[in-house]
């Protein structure tokens, strides 16, 4: 029994990017974001970090730049945590959420052996 043809796919299709879903509005990120809490630190990385490049002057920004340090320091990526704890603090001084990242990870930083030191 012969084989059916083959279907031919258009070279410009074959080599189109894929489409991720659209992010939703900055108001359910941020939901989404507090929602998440510890439960999903790999996803809430990746929220915060789209939210970022979205939304980069809105004044939920430092509370962002904060689910980025805490979902590193969950996934216990501490240099790259103190990495943008200091690029938070320079980017928001004085806000309750550089703040409580400065006291975390710069003034008493978690680490294990053999981590670089802050």
């Amino acid at each position: 029994m012969p084989l059916p043809p083959a279907e031919v796919v258009p070279a410009a299709l074959a080599f189109a990017p894929v489409r991720a879903a659209p992010l939703p509005n900055e108001e359910t990120l941020m939901t989404t974001l507090r929602t998440l809490g510890d439960s999903a630190p790999e996803r809430s990385l990746e929220l915060a970090r789209a939210a970022e490049q979205r939304f980069p002057a809105s004044p939920d920004a430092a509370e962002r730049s904060w689910y980025v340090c805490k979902s590193l320091v969950n996934l216990e990526r501490f240099y790259d945590a103190r990495e943008e704890a200091r690029r938070m603090v320079s980017e928001y001084p004085g806000t309750s959420w550089a703040t409580d990242v400065a006291r975390h990870l710069l003034v008493n930083p978690p680490g294990l052996p053999g981590d670089p030191a802050p």
